[in-house]
């Protein structure tokens, strides 16, 4: 008895968009089902197996941008632009938080929406979370600082900005940026991009 074996199985699939990898959506159902083919005495024959469905489940992941370095005048602000994306396969909300590091603290670090990613705060209400983002979608923010009226010239500090996912709070994205006190006046100009 000859005997071939035909396996028909539905997988999910990686598309790709703007660069980045879309994955299969959660919730979507995946049916699969065996066929099996043979010879007997009889004849050809083919059974098949029940039907199995598997629901794809919810992965959280999320990206940023890699930081910028700016220079500023003691007692002046500076304004960094940042974007966090979601790259898991499900709306998720992802909460803004920072820390600052190195020898020049900066106080009153705020972020604020940036919808067209032009760098400037779209308005002066402070957020602490991105809202539901759709699976792909991009969220534009900036992180306003402000350094102290005694900062000493050339002391540095690293402020690092996180996106933390909240259907799974094991799941971040950081960005770092540098900031740097510069003597006289200084002009912070911010590219025209998001982020």
């Amino acid at each position: 008895m000859k005997t071939r074996l035909k396996l028909v199985a539905a997988a999910a699939l990686l598309a790709s968009a703007n660069g980045a990898y879309a994955a299969t959506a959660a919730g979507t159902q995946i049916t699969n089902q065996a066929s099996a083919t043979y010879n007997d005495s009889t004849g050809t024959k083919t059974v098949q197996s029940n039907t199995v469905i598997t629901t794809v489940q919810q992965v959280a992941s999320v990206t940023m941008p890699a930081g910028t370095a700016k220079s500023a005048g003691a007692g002046t602000s500076v304004t960094y632009a940042h974007s966090v994306t979601n790259t898991g396969n499900g709306s998720d909300a992802f909460a803004l938080s920072q820390t600052s590091t190195g020898t020049l603290s900066l106080t009153g670090v705020v972020f604020y929406a940036d919808a067209n990613g032009d760098g400037v705060a779209d308005n002066a209400t402070p957020i602490s979370t991105t809202g539901p983002l759709a699976a792909g979608a991009t969220f534009r923010f900036v992180a306003v600082a402000t350094l102290p009226a005694g900062a000493t010239n050339g002391t540095t500090n690293a402020l690092t900005v996180r996106a933390t996912s909240g259907f799974n709070g094991a799941i971040s994205a950081t960005s770092t940026d540098s900031t740097t006190v510069a003597a006289g006046a200084v002009i912070d100009l911010t590219a025209n991009s998001p982020g």
